[in-house]
């Protein structure tokens, strides 16, 4: 894979980030030994290094930080997390009745298990106490939507607040426009820099 990506970079040709079979299949496998995670940062760093192009000198934190990847430990806990949540979401997934059944084997006192409990067990573990929060159905969530509602099309006014931007006195424009609205409302403002003598000020309420 680094030859690969090595052979991309010295040809010219723009390279398009994917994520690999590795990545979205290491839950599977993790927890790993301190061996074989030491091997695979090993083959990322490599593989992040050649696709950002960075020099060697570069230091590891630095391309990490630039490049916005964690560290593939918590990559493979946030995929192994966000699969669930997707296999939770259906009531009827095949997955599910084979997890309980092997997590109610290793509850089992007269069984032992050598190795530390796999990352895709302990994470199902985790999310079922929290199962209720996570919205159900028999078939993907995208289709308990009408088509329709893809192509809802929202009446929205650029007419008023271009006239309001091409007016001579913007906020005489403004509050002759919207007079009877502002009298029955609250006016709240994410950005009070704009009032005068308060600079300084990021939130603000008035009364109309």
């Amino acid at each position: 894979m680094v030859d690969v990506l090595r052979f991309l970079n010295d040809s010219g040709l723009e390279l398009s980030p994917d994520k690999s079979r590795m990545e979205y299949c290491g839950f599977l496998i993790h927890p790993l030994s301190q061996k074989s995670l030491k091997n695979l940062n090993i083959i990322q760093n490599k593989a992040l290094r050649i696709a950002m192009g960075y020099r060697q000198s570069t230091s590891t934190n630095i391309m990490f930080a630039e490049a916005k990847e964690p560290p593939i430990h918590l990559r493979m806990q946030y995929l192994c997390y966000n699969f669930l949540t997707k296999l939770l979401a259906k009531t009827k997934h095949p997955l599910i009745p084979i997890l309980d059944h092997i997590i109610a084997r290793r509850e089992n006192p007269t069984l032992l298990f050598r190795g530390s409990k796999p990352l895709f067990l302990f994470a199902y573990e985790d999310t079922i106490p929290i199962q209720h929060y996570i919205a159900c159905s028999d078939k993907p969530w995208c289709y308990n939507f009408s088509y329709e509602s893809l192509w809802f099309i929202p009446d929205v006014d650029l007419d008023t607040g271009i006239s309001i931007q091409k007016a001579t006195n913007p906020r005489l424009k403004f509050e002759n426009l919207f007079r009877h609205e502002l009298r029955k409302a609250s006016c709240w403002f994410t950005d009070g820099s704009k009032i005068d003598n308060n600079e300084f000020a990021g939130f603000a309420n008035l009364d109309a």
